[in-house]
C-alpha cells in the first residue's frame, strides 16, 4: 500500500495535498487542477473585485483570487492554518483569525 492510499484511508489526503501546495511540491495533476480552478473562478472574479475567502485554510484559493487581480480578505478559524497562510502570503492578503 503506497503512502497516498494510506493517507486517503485515514482521511487526511486533502491536508497532505494542501501542505504539498504550500511547500510548492505539487505534481502535474495538481498543477492542472490549479489551472482549472483559476479558469473556473475567472468567470466570476475580475481585477479590482473584493473577494472574501471564508475558511481560507492555507490559501489555495486565496492565491488564485489574488492572481486574478482581486483584493482578497481571507478568514480562517484554525490557528495552525492561519500561521501557514500568513507565512505563505505575508503582506499580500488580509488574514483574520
Amino acid at each position: 500500500m503506497n503512502s497516498r492510499t494510506v493517507l486517503k484511508k485515514i482521511g487526511i489526503l486533502s491536508i497532505y495535498r494542501n501542505f504539498r501546495v504550500f511547500y510548492n511540491k505539487i505534481s502535474g495533476n495538481e498543477q492542472r487542477e490549479i489551472r482549472q480552478r483559476k479558469d473556473f473562478y475567472s468567470h466570476f472574479i475580475n481585477t479590482g473585485d473584493v473577494v472574501f475567502d471564508i475558511g481560507a485554510n492555507i490559501g489555495n484559493r486565496t492565491q488564485i483570487f489574488s492572481e486574478l487581480g482581486a483584493k482578497v480578505v481571507a478568514v480562517e478559524p484554525q490557528s495552525k492554518c492561519v500561521t501557514a497562510l500568513k507565512k505563505k502570503t505575508l503582506t499580500q492578503y488580509q488574514c483574520f483569525h
